[in-house]
């Protein structure tokens, strides 16, 4: 078993969702981990499709991106199917309305989904798919004005406004021709912290095509997700989940401000 994706929740906890140890895993779980670092194995989880995607709301239901549905978890850990006829639900980010974003990484399209789940396609890059990773990771940043997202195979880094009747502005591109990038997040100064999968390595992006490499060579194993260290765990400290197990790496000659999930 391997940890794919990095969840971080109001109340102190972390959640990991971890597959087998394939790429990508078919046959997983869901843990928890505390601030001191114990690890309890939450749920089992069996699907097409299990990768980094995984978010949590404000009252601790649990939202993993499956491939072709998406599943809910309850607080008590009851599994449900919420949505199913995706093609690649890759990850999972929610707002502050409860709205659910979904990257199929097949079709190249984010989906929208209301907290009454009314689905609608949010950005459509390709009306033909045109293959597997065109999308990563998605990442709101502090306000929710902005939703970024990862284009893998183009090595791209985009940012889409979000306009006052809840639609996608025009994007911006952050990077170009970049690290290969599969998952990132954004501290409350809204600078960029992104795994480069090619290098197994943690790059800053401070501004439109600037990044730097804070550390290489660091015994990083394919890794697929992160997340800045939030409230409760270690202050400048980025968490990483690789074929390892959960790694951190302490940025103390780049500091950042950890975001408050609370504040969804």
């Amino acid at each position: 078993m391997r940890c794919f994706g990095i969840a971080r929740s109001s109340d102190r906890t972390m959640f990991i969702v971890g597959g087998d140890t394939a790429a990508i895993g078919t046959k997983g779980y869901i843990s928890k981990i505390t601030p001191t670092g114990e690890e309890k194995i939450f749920v089992p989880l069996s699907a097409s499709f299990i990768g980094p995607g995984i978010d949590v709301d404000s009252t601790q239901n649990i939202f993993i991106a499956c491939g072709s549905i998406i599943l809910k978890v309850s607080p008590e850990g009851r599994v449900d199917t919420l949505l199913q006829n995706f093609r690649g639900a890759f990850d999972i980010k929610l707002d502050r309305k409860g709205n659910l974003f979904i990257a199929d990484h097949i079709e190249d399209k984010i989906y929208k989904v209301t907290p009454s789940l009314q689905k609608s396609v949010f950005i459509d890059n390709h009306p033909v798919s045109s293959g597997s990773f065109m999308l990563g990771c998605l990442c709101f940043d502090k306000e929710y004005n902005n939703l970024y997202s990862a284009e893998p195979l183009k090595k791209m880094l985009k940012k889409y406004p979000i306009n006052r009747d809840g639609t996608a502005g025009a994007p911006d591109t952050i990077l170009s021709d970049g690290p290969l990038i599969y998952s990132f997040d954004i501290d409350d100064k809204g600078t960029i912290y992104a795994i480069d999968f090619q290098r197994a390595a943690i790059v800053q992006i401070s501004g439109k095509n600037q990044f730097q490499y804070l550390a290489s060579d660091c015994m990083l194993k394919d890794p697929i997700g992160m997340r800045i260290s939030s409230p409760g765990f270690h202050l400048q400290t980025i968490f990483i989940a690789d074929s390892e197990g959960i790694k951190e790496l302490k940025q103390n000659n780049f500091p950042f401000s950890p975001s408050d999930p609370s504040k969804k």
